[in-house]
């Protein structure tokens, strides 16, 4: 067991003991002395019970203690981040923690209050992070293990001194102090975009802080997926995130800690104040940071108060601008996917060929989210039945444009009559490497009407083919894999050969079934798909259609079915 002793908002002890019992009081005999007329020289003993959890047990009823805030007046049992209270000190308690190298800082990280299982602390006595670090403890029986998401924490401690209070700890401001947060939210409130709240941001922390770097951290997805980050210096120039900014962000934006360190301990820097930013229904946006360069003067208890209204004061806008831009990138999404599903009905077949040897079919299930997938059926002049289905990883104008000069090249190729895999050399090298990484995964498909013959590529892994024979066994197409599209320029994509028995059904599938999850959450997912094929063998191929897309319809009309599903079956007639 670690004990960190406070006074103040400030750590003044640090203990590790590994056997009981312990004694604290204000005699010189005590393990954990307390300098203090308001403490009995021997007020409390820790001691274990009879399966080894940690018991704290008063000794002297004339001095009162308190375990979180409540009275303590006979032994009670403690557990992982409990509070004591002995006059003017608190002594809260850390179990699974171990001394790295024998000295006083553990090797582990410590919740705060705010975290997962943390108690709260008593109002307005705050929480104050250990000397070396905060972060989650996960404790059976004594041992406790780091999370991987706070391993910057346990990287970057924070040093003795350090205060750090929870968000729902009040502040105290100045009159002066006020009007600026005041002031500042209604600055904020005529800057349009998040970008540009950021940046005016940044520019009052440095100027009314005094500090040398200033960093913000929102919690917003851009369209790249990414969070917003960024740091200034004093000049106005982009500088690197500082690694302190890094570290705060767990504490801050998880465990809800607002932090002050006026001695950082750092080279060149001098203080740091670090608060999240939470908006409304208590939702974290984010967090802003402040540092500055040695010899400035410390921050201290007035200037987190005062750091705290500025985030508070950001907040709001933050959160208005953030709602707003959602909703055009959803309004943008919408007038995209509307144009997508235009464009995919102009290139999808009018008409399907017709072979007297085989009958095919086509099942395709718009997807409510994405538009990815298209299929193309052609007619050889050799009388040759060519097969192409697609599944495009893209978006916007990519995925337009991915779309048409698939077609196109499936097309063009179809004309002179070539090979599955030139098709796929064609589709490459018109579209190339694409610089947002959008890719294609297609599989083309030949099949001979006289000799059942069938010449197949694929690229990538997004459509399954395979053949389903007339008594329900499932045969997956041999082929070596092969990259999706867009991956590799230069690759030489390669056809394989195959052959389909009398009454055997050709399927290719798309991988949007995948998505496809029940009211519950389960999933159907290919291999259900292909169960549900097996169970409709030697039906025709409307019958298994039908079969299978009453299964996915009925699924998709109460659970939900984000992207297309595709499904085209060539049947050899018997």
């Amino acid at each position: 067991m670690r004990l960190f002793v406070l006074q103040n908002d400030s750590i003044v002890d640090s203990r590790q003991f590994d056997r009981p019992p312990v004694t604290i009081g204000a005699g010189d005999h005590c393990h954990v002395r307390l300098h203090d007329a308001q403490v009995a020289p021997e007020q409390l003993r820790l001691r274990t019970d009879a399966v080894g959890g940690w018991i704290v047990e008063p000794l002297d009823s004339r001095f009162p203690a308190r375990l979180n805030g409540q009275p303590l007046q006979q032994a009670r049992p403690l557990k992982d981040l409990d509070e004591i209270g002995v006059g003017s000190f608190v002594l809260k308690c850390y179990f699974g923690l171990s001394s790295r190298g024998g000295g006083d800082s553990p090797s582990g990280v410590i919740h705060g209050a705010g975290g997962p299982g943390a108690s709260r602390p008593t109002e307005g006595s705050g929480a104050v992070q250990p000397a070396t670090g905060s972060g989650t403890i996960r404790t059976a029986g004594g041992s406790g293990s780091i999370s991987p998401e706070t391993r910057a924490v346990a990287d970057v401690p924070l040093p003795p001194g350090s205060i750090v209070r929870t968000y729902a700890t009040g502040v105290k401001l100045s009159p002066a102090r006020m009007h600026e947060a005041a002031t500042f939210a209604a600055e904020l409130s005529s800057v349009a975009g998040t970008d540009a709240m950021v940046d005016h941001v940044l520019a009052h922390l440095l100027k009314s802080f005094h500090g040398a770097i200033a960093g913000v951290r929102v919690r917003h997805r851009t369209a790249a997926g990414l969070e917003l980050v960024r740091a200034i210096d004093a000049k106005g120039r982009r500088v690197e995130v500082p690694v302190l900014c890094d570290a705060m962000q767990e504490r801050c934006m998880r465990q809800l800690f607002r932090v002050c360190v006026p001695n950082a301990e750092r080279p060149g820097v001098g203080s740091v104040l670090a608060v999240p930013i939470v908006g409304s229904r208590d939702v974290v946006l984010g967090m802003i940071y402040l540092e500055t360069a040695r010899p400035d003067p410390a921050f201290g208890h007035d200037l987190l108060d005062a750091f705290t209204a500025i985030a508070a004061a950001f907040a709001r806008p933050l959160e208005r601008a953030i709602r707003g831009e959602q909703t055009a990138r959803t309004e943008q999404a919408a007038h995209e996917l509307t144009t997508a599903r235009r464009v995919q009905e102009l290139i999808t077949p009018r008409a399907m060929p017709e072979w007297p040897e085989y009958h095919l079919g086509v099942y395709r299930r718009p997807g409510h989210a994405r538009c990815r997938d298209f299929y193309d059926i052609v007619r050889l002049a050799n009388k040759t039945a060519a097969l192409l289905v697609a599944r495009i990883d893209a978006d916007g104008a990519s995925l337009l444009r991915l779309m048409s000069e698939t077609r196109s090249a499936f097309r063009i190729s179809c004309l002179h009559a070539d090979a599955p895999h030139v098709v796929l050399r064609a589709i490459n090298w018109l579209i190339g490497e694409t610089p947002d990484h959008a890719i294609v995964h297609v599989c083309c498909a030949w099949i001979d009407p006289e000799s059942a013959a069938m010449k197949i590529a694929s690229a990538g892994t997004g459509v399954t083919v395979g053949a389903v024979t007339s008594d329900g066994r499932w045969r997956a197409t041999t082929h070596a894999a092969q990259p999706a599209i867009g991956k590799a320029r230069g690759f030489a994509f390669n056809s394989h050969a195959d052959s389909l028995e009398p009454g055997g059904t050709l399927a290719l599938l798309t991988e949007g079934v995948d998505t496809l999850l029940t009211s519950e959450g389960s999933a159907l997912k290919t291999a259900g798909v292909i169960d549900l094929l097996r169970d409709a063998a030697g039906s025709a191929v409307n019958m298994m259609l039908s079969d299978v897309g009453s299964e996915i319809d009925q699924i998709a009309s109460t659970g939900t079915c984000p992207d297309d599903i595709t499904i085209l079956l060539a049947q050899r007639s018997t």
